[in-house]
């Protein structure tokens, strides 16, 4: 019985800190995948909460590049890609926005559509 209810708890910690979307999913460092806050992000976007999950990827040459994924009560993703840790690129900070979140069938990846950008206008991407 006591099992039972530590089990029903845990699960309603569960429910209520990654369903119920937070401000801040938490972030994904290089080579890992943060399944929680990917759903957490996810969450937040089909609830209409504002959330934000910060990505990091390995560059091909250099040093990281983060994605600070945000997104908003009206279903808006905004995208800061900042490359000033590369020191093989610009060195600059982008922002992207998207008015359609995906994800994918089989996984988390997490799919960008109708995006915003010099360069970028209408493709989409994914991370």
């Amino acid at each position: 019985m006591i099992v039972i209810i530590i089990l029903v708890s845990c699960l309603f910690l569960i429910y209520n800190k990654y369903l119920h979307a937070e401000s801040n999913c938490g972030s994904e460092k290089a080579n890992t995948f943060n399944w929680i806050g990917r759903a957490c992000l996810w969450n937040g976007y089909k609830l209409n909460n504002p959330t934000q999950l910060t990505i990091s990827t390995p560059s091909i040459d250099s040093g990281p590049v983060t994605y600070d994924v945000t997104t908003n009560a009206e279903q808006n993703v905004t995208i800061l890609i900042d490359h000033t840790l590369d020191m093989y690129s610009e060195q600059n900070i982008e922002t992207i926005k998207c008015t359609v979140m995906e994800k994918g069938l089989f996984t988390n990846k997490l799919i960008f559509k109708n995006c915003t950008q010099q360069g970028f206008y209408g493709k989409s991407f994914s991370l």
